[in-house]
């Protein structure tokens, strides 16, 4: 049987001050063509999964259009292998990551994907350093 690979609302990162204070006083790395901005926040209960927010810059791309593309591609292979690459915690942890696109031109899905896998495998050992999971 196959395993659910949704993503829903919940798992989005919506709050304007949560990401003000991600881009505050967050670490990243890079995955080119994808900038992984990350967060870990202590909380009172265990959450389901990482909140996640995408951002693609006005200045590389002017159209709309091609925004909403390139955010539909990189929610696509997020939704694909996040449960794969990142491991939960049994802690109570908030992860917060903003995904920013830096590439001046569209990315074929393939090279995408892979640079995805590529930041979650990066993201998850950087967490597993800062201790941020036991």
């Amino acid at each position: 049987m196959s395993r659910k690979l949704s993503f829903p609302s919940s798992y989005r990162l919506k709050s304007r001050k949560k990401i003000e204070e991600l881009f505050r006083s967050s670490e990243s790395l890079i995955s080119h063509p994808v900038l992984f901005k990350f967060l870990v926040e202590n909380t009172e209960t265990i959450s389901p999964g990482p909140l996640v927010a995408f951002s693609i810059g006005r200045k590389n791309f002017s159209k709309a259009v091609d925004r909403n593309r390139i955010k539909r591609l990189l929610r696509e292979s997020y939704r694909l292998h996040w449960k794969d690459q990142l491991e939960t915690s049994a802690q109570p942890l908030q992860i917060q990551i903003m995904l920013i696109y830096l590439d001046k031109q569209i990315l074929p899905f393939e090279e995408i994907q892979k640079a995805m896998i590529k930041g979650l495998k990066k993201l998850n050992l950087a967490l597993k350093k800062n201790k941020a999971f036991v």
